[in-house]
């Protein structure tokens, strides 16, 4: 773990064999430098990066608690995994990435909108 490195959204693969969770690092200010998707197995070995973004700069501002609003989930066949990036404040941008971490797909690009709790259905 490094200093102001928070983790989030952690959540079982549909097989129960894989739990994927975002890992936030802040700098001093309160901004984001990075955020990362991660994976591990239930009994906490195999930690693997599936993904880093560089998010310097995105200030949190005055409400420390955003930090919780990344999310992500699994597909339902446990092939690709989908989560929220801050834009910049009070924005989000969804992304897909294979369970593998290969092929990053960013999916939205809307500067107002702000997506809290992702989900995935059949």
């Amino acid at each position: 773990m490094k200093d102001n490195e928070w983790f989030e959204s952690p959540v079982f693969s549909p097989d129960g064999r894989k739990i994927a969770f975002l890992s936030l690092v802040f700098d001093a200010q309160d901004a984001f430098k990075n955020i990362s998707v991660k994976s591990m197995d239930p009994d906490g070995k195999n930690l693997t990066l599936l993904v880093e973004m560089n998010t310097s700069g995105i200030i949190i501002g005055y409400n420390p608690g955003r930090r919780n609003s990344v999310s992500l989930c699994w597909s339902p066949d446990g092939t690709k995994i989908l989560f929220t990036l801050p834009a910049k404040e009070n924005s989000c941008s969804l992304f897909v990435i294979n369970s593998d971490g290969s092929d990053l797909t960013r999916i939205t690009d809307n500067t107002t909108a702000f997506d809290m709790d992702v989900s995935w259905s059949k």
